[in-house]
């Protein structure tokens, strides 16, 4: 189960933020499943980096913080792609 980066999950998304505040070595992982792997070329990491950056912002813009703050936790979140990443029957199988 999870959230969106929506309007809907935004008390969520501020509770997170405030966390990320409370220390640099938190994280936050953002789980992109429309964003396909695929091989890896320079036309796909600028694709990809174009949609991982959207999302941030679509992160930062809910989480409630004042600019100063949003710049603060950038560094803390981390993107990851795939709509098989949380696969459990094709992780059973490796």
């Amino acid at each position: 189960m999870g959230v969106s980066l929506g309007d809907t999950d935004k008390v969520y998304w501020e509770k997170i933020a405030k966390w990320l505040l409370f220390g640099n070595k938190r994280t936050v992982l953002l789980y992109d499943y429309e964003t396909p792997m695929g091989s890896i070329s320079k036309v796909v990491q600028r694709k990809m980096e174009k949609s991982w950056n959207a999302t941030k912002d679509k992160f930062l813009k809910q989480s409630g913080l004042a600019s100063d703050e949003q710049k603060r936790i950038s560094k803390q979140i981390f993107p990851l792609y795939g709509n098989g990443f949380f696969n459990i029957e094709e992780a059973q199988k490796n």
